[in-house]
């Protein structure tokens, strides 16, 4: 399947003239210095090489003056073009390491440096926003936080981002960030719990790091959501969680694995 040019029809629909349609409902209110209408960056080998398809969900797209939405969809950056102190990058590939490999790396190995020998796995995933402008002053322009968002955006951003999973169909959505909860899935019509096991845990309680188990409608593959921080939280919430969400993706590839085997049988 032709991801890219799924995720292209999307924008287009959603995008009339590479604005997206509920721009005027979004935006009053909002700071206007710069917007640009969000698209995924999807890798090459996506759903081609029998890794699970995983898409990253982050929170928010950096604004900047351009406007209208890019007319192609390019890949996940390697590490060489990113910013060193670029944490939520730097947590992503870390994350893709843990999925997409069988390597394990620790706390220690999260940083530029290390996460140089993972970049590859950029061409195996999927990265998108829940919110899919980023307002802001003018002040503001050059810093990537800060970014306004309102109660609108919330509902419309929602909308394009179940367009996306439907047309690629991940098989692992991580949610990065706790701006999206576990009942949004199910209750947009995107999907229903499982009729299985819907919930994976780490035993050790305490930390806000699961993940659900869900079936696409109608009578769709199963995939999974997992909840985490986000990688810029680099205090207490990232690195002294990273035992509980080890465990959590180590219960989530197991499981997709043994559903993989289940198919092919």
């Amino acid at each position: 399947m032709d991801y890219q040019k799924a995720l292209l029809e999307v924008y287009q629909s959603q995008y009339p003239n590479g604005i997206c349609g509920k721009m005027e409902d979004c935006s009053k209110g909002m700071p206007n210095a710069g917007h640009r209408c969000s698209i995924a960056k999807i890798g090459c080998n996506y759903g081609k090489t029998g890794k699970p398809k995983v898409l990253f969900v982050g929170k928010e797209g950096i604004s900047d003056s351009g406007g209208s939405m890019a007319t192609t969809i390019s890949e996940p950056a390697a590490m060489e073009d990113i910013d060193r102190d670029n944490w939520h990058y730097i947590g992503t590939i870390y994350t893709a390491a843990l999925l997409l490999t069988d390597a394990n790396p620790s706390a220690e190995r999260i940083c530029w440096n290390e996460m140089r020998s993972f970049s590859e796995l950029r061409h195996d995933f999927c990265l998108t926003n829940y919110f899919k402008c980023a307002f802001k002053t003018k002040d503001q322009q050059e810093k990537h936080h800060d970014v306004k968002t309102n109660l609108q955006m919330s509902k419309n951003c929602a909308k394009i981002l179940l367009e996306e999973i439907r047309a690629i169909q991940p098989d692992i959505v991580v949610v990065q960030g706790k701006f999206c909860h576990s009942s949004f899935w199910n209750k947009n019509g995107l999907c229903s719990f499982a009729k299985e096991e819907t919930r994976y845990e780490p035993t050790e309680k305490g930390w806000n790091i699961s993940a659900g188990k869900y079936e696409f409608f109608p009578d769709g593959p199963f995939f999974y959501v997992i909840w985490s921080f986000h990688p810029c939280a680099r205090g207490r919430k990232w690195f002294h969680s990273l035992s509980a969400f080890h465990e959590v993706i180590t219960q989530v590839k197991n499981d997709w694995i043994a559903n993989q085997e289940n198919l092919e049988r």
